[in-house]
């Protein structure tokens, strides 16, 4: 069987038949707004590491769970845009298809996450981390619904 035609699965969530398919529209749009974004997410960073202030860091403060919400939101979205940038390419574990780019954007944040011990100005939270991995996999399983969708309006038409 062509690991194609089977059902991916993702940190075990079923996933979309023709996982590993490419769309060549949807790379037009994702990456420039991908990259937007990514650049939106670094410079947050970047004012929380200096220590500087922040207004979107201030928006989220006062509201309960706030940090919590705005971690999975920021990380998923970065995971849909970097997943349709990538035209939803798979590599394979076994049975289960993951995402090209939803690991690149986990080890982001890991790597962004953990290089908060040594950051003075900063906190390390392990919440923080899971919040992450919540937006990553919520959001995997959204281009994966996407990722079908675009694939049978790109092959019906033929």
């Amino acid at each position: 069987m062509d690991p194609s035609d089977r059902v991916g699965r993702i940190w075990g969530l079923a996933m979309s038949p023709r996982a590993n398919s490419t769309h060549r529209n949807d790379i037009y749009l994702a990456s420039p707004l991908t990259l937007a974004f990514g650049t939106f997410i670094l410079w947050i960073i970047y004012k929380a590491d200096t220590g500087q202030a922040n207004v979107f860091i201030d928006l989220v403060r006062p509201i309960p769970f706030g940090d919590k919400v705005a971690h999975a939101a920021l990380y998923g979205l970065l995971t849909l845009g970097v997943n349709a940038s990538s035209r939803y390419r798979v590599f394979w574990i076994g049975r289960f298809a993951c995402y090209r780019g939803s690991l690149a954007v986990a080890v982001f944040a890991l790597m962004e996450e953990l290089s908060q011990m040594y950051i003075p100005a900063r906190a390390w939270d392990g919440s923080d981390l899971v919040a992450d991995a919540v937006g990553i996999v919520l959001f995997s399983v959204l281009s994966a619904r996407l990722d079908a969708k675009t694939y049978e309006r790109n092959h019906s038409r033929k």
